[in-house]
């Protein structure tokens, strides 16, 4: 029996953590502005002696707009609100009450409509990249069963884990062994095999068999926990006093002046309507929309290929800058591996219907694409050197009882890639069998090719990609002569200064920025926090053991890995085009309401009318890229339902653990694995 207590405890953490969305979105907060709207088109088109009415109603929606007009005229500043005051004033005077209940509604609507959807994609964000239980069933000394939420679980618990569900907490294994995906909380993308002793992280999948953890960690200092609120932060806009946003509004009042003063001539040389024509364009809300969706599909961008961005603003820094400095660091001297393909099937056999061997090894590399290691890119290497493009396949299973075995069906065959049992210090080789007959062997020795050094190539050719000079690499090291140059050479990087201590590191950037160059840090930057921060652009590559939110760094690599810069260069490109294109569609229908206020004698009605239109065109191209790499994000990230149940080992009794003073059963969790939101 479940008790009252705990039982209430979690309906009201369910309920907490999906309230529902801010009353300031919903539509019914929209009446007035609708009946406000609805007031002035009756009073210009049937009923004029409603006038009066019209006018007070304008006023009083407009009461803040007056006040902070008034504090900026006696500031001596010249704002948003002062224009909306010109405006209000214009249309008093000429009575065009219809385009005025226009742009009060359209205002209205679009920062409602922008508290809406960022808040939304917010959400959904967060539920992609910290998928937790939202309880725990817990097990006391003296077997009574207790649930909680994850939340309130702490250190010490002794966790156990089946396939199927998320581990809660961050811990470490004291017992079983499972296949896990770990991508979200170490953004290592694939499957790995865990057994006794090893660290786990909460938001891990297990896929198969069965762990019983120990958490080290509360939960709200897990590593995913982390994650999420450096991205909620991340997220979070500051609304200005006029605009959506205060960047908008910072945007929008750079045209303030031109407005004015063409609004002025307009004014002197045509009437009144038309200098209200000049100025009712809407500069805020589309920078608004456009820039606010372009900042969550940034971190969704980065989050998707394993890094967590602290601002949007770091990935304009990145596609700005030109040079990189690689503080020396003994991960950057990781080598990669080289597969080598043996047939273990003779082609020709009489009476025997078996694929080809070059079938074979692209079967192979696309199923080792599921691995979180370095073999996966060995085979991929191996696939590439003779011509063959990787299949994408959906796994069946991922193991079996004897141990990592990735399944799948293609045309019919059933196709398994095993991993043999390992030997000390040499990567496990794994075997493609077709039809349960062992077709190819993969074994894995380390190559003579540098990680990094592949991956400031990889840069280079993406900076050639988007268009843009390549990055000036130097390193940094503790060594000098000839020793220096050799380690820059093996790196590919063009030369070498000796800085490895937080004041040197951070007097280089100082000396290199005073020259005119935007720099970028390459380290692991929570040992060398001051020059992280003096640099345009810090990349943490501290690996798992940062702390994500407390990292000086702009942008955390969670695996502490290079590799991911080349992807955040194209990337910020990808933005910046997108960010440039919907300006020109917002500002291109204003410059024409301008000029036909001017020649075609547009009339304030029509300037709403194709301002709105230009909004709406922003709002359209920036919700359709952010959904894009969300549906991106959700595709490469899911997993599949396994189709049996058959574990890597026998799950766990209740009794087979005795230390510590509680134990904790299986987790609940959604009954899918795919998240509605996303369809």
């Amino acid at each position: 029996m479940l008790e009252t207590g705990p039982l209430i405890s979690i309906l009201q953490h369910v309920v907490d953590s999906r309230v529902v969305m801010s009353a300031a979105s919903s539509p019914v907060k929209m009446l007035a502005s609708t009946a406000t709207l609805g007031l002035a088109a009756a009073t210009d088109f049937m009923l004029p002696g409603l006038a009066p009415l019209t006018s007070l109603v304008l006023v009083g929606k407009n009461v803040g707009t007056l006040s902070r007009a008034a504090g900026d005229t006696m500031r001596r500043h010249v704002g948003m609100p002062t224009v909306m005051t010109a405006i209000l004033i214009g249309t008093l005077a000429t009575g065009q009450f219809m385009a005025s209940g226009i742009m009060v509604w359209s205002y209205d609507f679009w920062k409602r409509r922008h508290r809406r959807d960022v808040e939304s994609e917010r959400r959904l964000l967060l539920e992609d990249v910290a998928p937790l239980p939202e309880c725990s069933a817990l097990v006391d000394t003296e077997g009574h069963l207790h649930r909680e939420p994850v939340p309130a679980s702490h250190r010490g618990r002794f966790v156990q884990v089946q396939a199927e569900q998320m581990v809660p907490l961050d811990g470490h294994v004291v017992e079983g062994s499972a296949i896990v995906d770990a991508r979200f909380p170490t953004g290592r993308a694939g499957v790995i095999v865990l057994t006794p002793g090893e660290r786990v992280f909460a938001g891990t999948l297990v896929l198969e068999g069965g762990i019983t953890i120990k958490a080290d960690r509360d939960a709200h200092e897990s590593r995913i926990a982390d994650v999420a609120r450096t991205i909620g932060q991340a997220t979070l806009l500051l609304p200005g006093r006029q605009a959506p946003t205060a960047r908008a509004e910072k945007y929008a009042e750079g045209f303030v002046g031109p407005t004015l003063a063409t609004a002025a001539f307009g004014l002197l040389t045509a009437d009144m309507s038309a200098a209200i024509a000049v100025m009712r364009p809407d500069y805020a809300n589309a920078e608004a929309m456009s820039v606010s969706l372009a900042d969550l599909d940034a971190v969704s961008t980065a989050i998707e290929r394993g890094c967590v961005l602290k601002t949007a603003g770091h990935l304009d820094r990145l596609a700005a800058a030109d040079t990189l400095l690689l503080v020396d660091h003994p991960s950057l001297w990781q080598k990669r591996l080289e597969c080598r393909l043996i047939p273990l099937v003779d082609e020709a056999a009489d009476g025997v219907a078996t694929p080809s061997t070059t079938e074979a090894i692209r079967w192979a590399a696309s199923l080792a694409r599921h691995l979180a290691d370095d073999r996966a890119d060995a085979a991929a290497e191996a696939a590439r050197e003779r011509g063959l493009s990787l299949l994408t396949m959906l796994p069946e299973r991922f193991g079996d009882d004897g141990g990592l075995a990735i399944t799948a069906r293609v045309h019919g065959r059933i196709l398994t890639l095993r991993e043999q049992p390992r030997s000390a210090g040499i990567p496990a080789e794994l075997i493609l069998e077709v039809d349960q007959q062992p077709h190819l062997l993969l074994t894995f020795l380390v190559g003579p090719r540098l990680r990094a050094s592949e991956a400031i190539d990889q840069l280079a050719h993406a900076c050639d990609q988007v268009g843009r000079q390549p990055m000036r690499v130097v390193l940094l090291t503790s060594h000098e002569g000839d020793e220096a140059a050799e380690r820059a050479a093996a790196l590919h990087a063009e030369t070498w200064e000796t800085a490895v201590s937080d004041d040197a590191v951070t007097a280089v950037i100082r000396r290199r920025q005073a020259a005119g160059e935007k720099v970028v840090l390459a380290a692991a930057c929570s040992s060398i926090p001051t020059a992280a921060r003096a640099a345009s652009v810090a990349i943490e590559l501290g690996g798992e053991s940062v702390e994500v939110m407390a990292s000086p760094a702009g942008v955390v690599a969670l695996a502490g890995e290079l590799s991911s810069l080349a992807d955040l260069v194209i990337a910020a490109r990808q933005r910046n085009e997108r960010l440039a294109r919907s300006r020109k569609i917002s500002l291109l229908p204003n410059m024409v309401c301008v000029a036909g206020a001017f020649l075609f004698g547009f009339t304030s009605l029509v300037v709403a009318i194709v301002s709105n239109l230009g909004t709406f065109g922003s709002y359209t191209i920036s919700t359709r890229s952010l959904h894009a790499t969300r549906r991106s994000f959700w595709l490469r990230h899911r997993m599949p339902t396994r189709l049996d149940h058959t574990m890597l080992t026998r799950s766990l009794p209740a009794t087979t653990l005795t230390p510590g003073p509680t134990r904790c059963l299986p987790h609940e969790t959604p009954s899918r694995t795919e998240n509605s939101a996303h369809a």
